[in-house]
């Protein structure tokens, strides 16, 4: 469980960071 946590969280912070910065989410 925590692992699958993690990783979704990981893919959202992700997410939300190419949103506000395009050039982060590529970096």
């Amino acid at each position: 469980r925590k692992r699958c946590t993690l990783a979704f969280a990981r893919r959202a912070a992700r997410r939300l960071t190419g949103l506000v910065d395009p050039d982060a989410f590529v970096g």
